[in-house]
Formats: structure tokens, sequence, C-alpha cells
């Protein structure tokens, strides 16, 4: 529905409240973004208003509602737009769940330069080099920022081999990743850049 206009029959049946399931659900997509569409959908609203009131009182004439026709249509235009930032902000908005997991590899090596990077607000999937000598659950990851004050701390699970965590939104920065075993007692066992950004 939404690269086509939408039919003349499709616009009367959701004007009159008509139209059901998934149709109702396409022509609402497609209004969202087709002022077009938009345009011929208020026409017929103003026909189906004038139509319902002639029923009802024969002898009123549209002319005198000419006052609220047009600000019907100021309505129906400021709700549009509504509707259409509201979408903007929803999806601007997202939790951490919602968006794509950006993937890094990290490697441990010493230096600024050796810093894997990650784009800053996104939530991310860190895979480890570390050498497994427990089972997956018996490892912690914990992510501090430049201060040393910690951020995020996750659990660790196995992917394709290899000791991978996934973490949330990180703001834009310089961060240390720290992998640590459980047991038999909590014990540093790798350390990795991380730049957000």
């Amino acid at each position: 529905m939404s690269t086509r206009h939408i039919s003349e029959d499709s616009i009367d049946r959701y004007a009159i409240g008509a139209l059901e399931g998934e149709t109702l659900a396409e022509v609402e997509e497609h209004l969202l973004v087709c002022a077009e569409c938009q345009a011929r959908l208020l026409e017929t609203d103003e026909f189906v208003e004038v139509f319902r009131a002639a029923a009802v009182q024969p002898g009123l004439r549209p002319a005198k509602r000419r006052f609220f026709w047009q600000f019907g249509k100021v309505a129906w235009a400021t709700a549009a737009a509504c509707m259409i930032l509201a979408g903007v902000f929803v999806a601007s908005t997202r939790t951490g769940g919602d968006l794509p997991l950006s993937v890094v590899e990290l490697a441990s090596l010493r230096g600024p330069e050796a810093a894997a990077r990650i784009p800053a607000g996104k939530p991310a999937l860190l895979k480890f080099d570390v050498l497994l000598q427990a089972p997956p659950g018996e490892y912690e990851i914990e992510v501090v920022d430049s201060g040393g004050y910690q951020v995020i701390t996750a659990g660790a699970e196995l992917r394709d081999g290899r000791l991978t965590a996934k973490i949330g939104k990180l703001a834009g920065g310089s961060y240390w990743v720290r992998v640590y075993s459980r047991r038999p007692v909590r014990d540093l066992i790798a350390e990795y850049g991380l730049v957000a950004g």
C-alpha cells in the first residue's frame, strides 16, 4: 500500500469506519506518509460530514458551517503531523533490544591504537580472544569508563567457540572492558580498550 495511492473505495470505506484487518492497517500506514492521500481523505471526511448533517437536519445549509470545516482541515493536518512526529520520536527512542548489535572483536593488545571501536549509543556484541578454562557461565564482563567507574556488568556466553557478551548503549568516550573468572575466586583474566564514538 505504501508505494501506491489508496483506492477511492478504500478511502470512502476508511472515512466511514468500514475498513478492517490488514487493509485498515495498510491504509493507516500509507496515510502517515502520503500528503496526497491525506488530502483526499480530508475531502471525503468533509463530504461524509455534510452528508450526515443533511440526513439528520435537512434544513442545515453547509455554507454556514464553512468555519467548522476549515477548523476541521487544520485539526486533521495537525493530527497527521503529530502522528508523524510521534512515530519519529518513538523510532529515535527505541530500547536497546530493538536496535541491531554492533559486533566487535576484542584482542588483548595494549596502547591507544589497539582499542576496538563501536558506535556510541548502540548496543554491541563483544567477542573476546581469551582461552576458556571454565564453562562460559563462570565468566563476568565489566565495562568501566576512563575514570575507573563501573558502567556495565554482564554475563558471558559461548558463541561459535568464543566467549561473547552483549552490552547496552555506551555514551561516546574511552572505556576498559575487563573479563573476570568467577571461580575459584573472582580473578581478572583479560582487559581490553574500547572506544565508543
